[in-house]
């Protein structure tokens, strides 16, 4: 239970602080990668999808993109997002964000990039 409880309580950390970004700079929300485990195609359980339902509560809507489990390949070109990796797939790291895009990394594995703000959340 008290696994399952941690689990619950990041997962509205980081849908509050998404909320937050999102309604103050004026973005949409995109969660980036939403298997339950990295390098799976698993969904079922996945912290993500947590988010996801309670950012929904909060009125919020999202987009979602999994590069193991969705067809189209991630647009480097998109509009600024704010984008919650969700699931610490080893090819995220090595994505380049659009200007403007604040990236929220529970797993610290975004480095900096010009343009973009990155919260690497319980890290220093």
């Amino acid at each position: 239970d008290d696994i399952m409880q941690c689990r619950e309580d990041q997962a509205f950390a980081i849908a509050d602080i998404a909320h937050q970004e999102s309604i103050f700079n004026n973005l949409p929300i995109l969660i980036l990668g939403y298997a339950f485990k990295p390098g799976l195609t698993m969904t079922d359980g996945s912290p993500a999808l947590l988010i996801q339902n309670i950012l929904f509560d909060l009125g919020m809507k999202c987009k979602m993109h999994d590069p193991l489990i969705d067809q189209s390949l991630w647009d480097e070109n998109m509009l600024p997002y704010v984008i919650i990796i969700g699931c610490n797939h080893k090819c995220i790291s090595e994505y380049k964000f659009s200007r403007n895009s604040i990236v929220i990394d529970p797993f610290g594995i975004i480095k900096d990039q010009e343009g973009i703000i990155v919260k690497r959340i319980g890290r220093k």
